[in-house]
Parts: C-alpha cells; structure tokens; sequence
C-alpha cells in the first residue's frame, strides 16, 4: 500500500450483481471499508437497489484490486494482489505466475486479447493446450536502457501498438518489440478518451501523445496548477477534465473552457475520486465519502446514490457499465466488496434510470 499512498493512486474487494433474469445496465460501485462513514442527508434520495457482493473469501485471492474490466463473451477480469481474477459468471479463477504479483490493471483490446500491468512486469494472456488462460511476460524484451523499475499503472491499446505507462514512463509494444516514447516530465494521470490518449505532466500541463511525441494541447498550460483527477468523453466529441478543488472543464480539441455545473460543490465537499460516463445525457461521479452523484449533460444535479439506497459504504472508488455479454455481471475492484444497482429493478426510482 506504500506505493498507492505515494502516488496517489488507491485500490479498490469484488462484488457483482446476480439476479437471475434480463438485466439492462448494472451501474458497480468500488467501497472500501477502512474510512469512517459520511453523510450528506441535503442531497440523498431514497430507492434501493438488488445487490450482490463478493469478497476476497469468496474469490479465494487478495483483498486487494485495483482494476477490472470485460471481454467480449462477458467474462470479467480484475487486477489482483496475487495475480489476474477471471469469472465466468458462476466461478473465479486465479491466474498467477512467477513475478506476477500486485496487477494494476487489465486491458482487453479489439481482439479480445487481454493485456496485463503489473508492479515491475507487463504482458498478456494467451490460452494453453486446454483452453486456459495463461500469463505470458514481456518484461525480458523491454529495453536495456529503460529498465521496468515501477508499476504499470495503465495500459492503452492505441491502432497496432498497446502502451504500457508507469509514473515517469511510455513503454510501447509494436511488432513484437518495445520502444520509449519520451515524456516532458513525470506523469499525474493518463486518459484514453474518444481514441485519443492524454497525459497530465506535473507542472507543466495537458499533453496529447500525436506519433511518439507528447504535444501540449491548446489550452494546456491551465492545468499546470490544476489536478485533473479524471477525464470522460463529454458529448460527440469533448473530453471532461474534473478537477477536486477548481470544478469541471470542456476540451473541445481547440479550447478549454468551465462547465458550469451543480455538482462539482458536493464532489469538493465528498473526496471526488472518479468517474464514468453512463450514457449520453448521464454521468456519474463516485466519491470516498457521499457515495455517487449523477449529472445530466448541462451540468445539472440528477440525484445521489448512497447508503441510503442500499450500496455497502459511501466510499466508492470506481464504476462500471455492464455490457450486457453475461446479463447481471460486472464489477469493479476495491479495497471491499463491489456493489452493482441494476437498472430498473429499484424498488424506488428517484433519479433517472441507468
């Protein structure tokens, strides 16, 4: 845990819905249980939601994940202490390897391969004469001269080539070798959003990586005394930057501007931590003390999920959208259990449905 504290960068134990018949979108919810429990009874509505939660007990790995995604014939795979969760739906399956230890995440790309970073290693995973996934490292090929000394925090499928980023560094994986792309600086944050794949430098500002080469984007040098703690796709074609402590703001791919909104107060108030974008007119903001707030796209407040709609803790670390392959799985890692609302199934809709 040393490291996440370092950085800022925090884990998330699994839970997933499992209610039996069709499920329209289940929204999952990452909580951990470590932090003293907070209210914000002005903003609250009441509804509750069918939940299902698993622990480390019950996947029988570490408690601790820190990303989890899907494939295309549903199955969910999380980033965990002690290797790569798969779950088909009905059982867990950990697949582990010599080195592979503390996964930071798991990236499924276009064909359905799934790339996996870790604390000072990085490769994939490649089924065996059975059938079975297995993990297969890349760390021997990564150059000489930039030794993998840290963790792999994110992983980007970009065209022919996948990125594996660490704090200070691009790896790229392009025709069976690696190369480095330089960076201006050490990174804050990483996003992929609308194809495109941005970095926040520390002090410098908002680059967009064009070839092999960072560029400042138009506007960027704003987010130099700015933290950009997440970033969505925003409409046809925008990206949203949320900040903790200066709001909300519009790239449009020319220009940054504020969105003015009615969130970004409770967001402040409740240690905004992440987002996603639920559909075109809503998003969701999960926070380490109020639970989730949701938004409409003209920056108008929705609703919050809390514990007064039935999610195990006001501390939420990540969503999700289930895709719908295996109808009523899909999660996201925590430091405890996941909780997923299913779309429709409240017995009270106070705030749009999911």
């Amino acid at each position: 845990m040393e490291d996440a504290l370092l950085t800022g960068r925090k884990p998330i134990e699994i839970s997933l819905t499992g209610p039996a018949g069709r499920l329209g979108l289940a929204l999952c919810l990452l909580f951990s249980v470590y932090y003293p429990l907070y209210s914000q009874l002005r903003y609250q509505e009441k509804g509750y939601y069918p939940i299902e939660n698993y622990d480390h007990e019950s996947y029988k790995a570490h408690h601790q994940n820190w990303f989890i995604t899907q494939d295309r014939a549903g199955f969910v795979y999380s980033a965990n202490g002690q290797g790569v969760l798969e779950f088909d739906g009905a059982s867990w399956r950990l697949i582990s390897a010599p080195g592979l230890s503390a996964v930071r995440t798991v990236v499924v790309d276009t064909d359905n391969v799934k790339w996996v970073g870790a604390d000072r290693e990085l490769g994939y995973l490649e089924p065996d004469s059975l059938g079975f996934l297995q993990y297969i490292s890349l760390k021997s090929l990564v150059p000489e001269s930039d030794p993998l000394v840290g963790n792999i925090w994110q992983i980007f499928p970009e065209g022919n080539r996948i990125l594996f980023v660490t704090d200070r560094l691009i790896y790229c994986w392009e025709d069976g070798a690696f190369r480095m792309i330089p960076t201006p600086g050490n990174i804050y944050r990483e996003y992929q959003i609308h194809g495109r794949v941005y970095f926040q430098i520390t002090g410098k500002g908002m680059y967009e990586l064009v070839g092999d080469s960072l560029e400042l984007i138009p506007g960027g040098e704003d987010f130099r005394d700015r933290r950009a703690i997440t970033a969505m796709p925003y409409g046809d074609a925008s990206v949203l930057f949320t900040t903790r402590e200066s709001g909300m703001f519009v790239y449009d791919g020319n220009t940054i501007g504020k969105l003015e909104n009615e969130v970004e107060q409770y967001l402040f108030d409740n240690n905004y931590y992440a987002n996603y974008r639920v559909n075109d007119s809503t998003y969701a903001f999960a926070t380490l003390r109020g639970g989730v707030a949701l938004m409409n796209g003209h920056g108008d407040w929705l609703g919050a999920i809390t514990e007064d709609q039935g999610i195990l803790n006001n501390q939420v670390h990540c969503l999700a959208i289930d895709n719908e392959n295996i109808p009523g799985y899909q999660g996201c890692p925590c430091n405890c259990p996941i909780s997923c609302l299913i779309n429709g199934a409240a017995s009270k809709e106070p705030f749009p449905p999911l």
